[in-house]
């Protein structure tokens, strides 16, 4: 444990003590990666026996805390810690969790999204514990505004935090629309739970949908990313119906 030396991140600290006083704060500092938060939530849940627990975010995901009332979500620009510190620090009853230095380097690897349970003592299989609110009215609505025909796939291309696109061909079966899955203002990718339980095919990038997927129990057409060769950075966390594009 390290002590803060950086002042951005003592006015943080003592922000949320004024704010939560006479609690113990946890802060999981893992704010990019919708997947690996959605993958950590977990984590957080059993951190919240001891406590309050932060979860800072990045802006572009909306407002993903609707679905997880339980935790603390704070915009990452509306809590201003040092992000790149990779060694826990504690100041007074605040502590903050790097969560995404995990694995040490941060580089993407076979091991790192296990290793987010490894460095907290957990079994990485707890993941499977994930469970989310659903906004109900929104994924209506939502289908509403995307869906014109009753059979239809879903194809999703977007990945990484920066809404990078990946380009793969695959098949339409006669007849169906396609509804291309984007980031769309004012829904979570949360919100698309009533058209993906719906869809007649399911086709995706490797990105932060296939741990939705797999809790929703529903399969998928997968594709690699352009910057990887295989699956193997997290296929072996699933144990759905997926049909991995070689």
């Amino acid at each position: 444990m390290i002590t803060p030396t950086r002042q951005q991140t003592l006015k943080a600290m003592n922000d949320l003590i004024k704010r939560f006083p006479n609690k113990k704060i946890i802060i999981i500092n893992q704010p990019t990666g919708l997947g690996d938060i959605l993958f950590t939530i977990p984590i957080a849940r059993k951190l919240k026996q001891q406590g309050v627990v932060v979860y800072p975010y990045d802006e572009k995901y909306g407002d993903i805390g609707k679905h997880f009332r339980d935790l603390v979500f704070v915009e990452r620009n509306k809590l201003n810690i040092d992000y790149e510190q990779k060694k826990p620090v504690i100041y007074n009853n605040v502590m903050i969790i790097p969560m995404r230095w995990s694995n040490g380097d941060g580089c993407i690897n076979e091991g790192t999204m296990k290793s987010k349970y490894v460095y907290m003592g957990m079994d990485y299989h707890e993941w499977r514990t994930l469970t989310w609110e659903r906004d109900i009215e929104k994924e209506r609505e939502l289908k509403y505004k995307v869906c014109k025909d009753e059979d239809y796939i879903v194809v999703n291309k977007f990945w990484h935090h920066t809404n990078q696109k990946a380009n793969f061909k695959y098949t339409v079966p006669f007849g169906c629309e396609i509804v291309e899955m984007t980031p769309t203002k004012g829904y979570t990718m949360l919100d698309w739970g009533m058209i993906l339980e719906g869809a007649m095919e399911i086709h995706t990038v490797g990105t932060s949908l296939i741990y939705m997927l797999e809790i929703m129990g529903l399969g998928a057409y997968l594709y690699k990313r352009p910057n990887e060769k295989d699956y193997n950075n997290y296929n072996y966390l699933f144990k759905g119906n997926y049909h991995y594009d070689i």
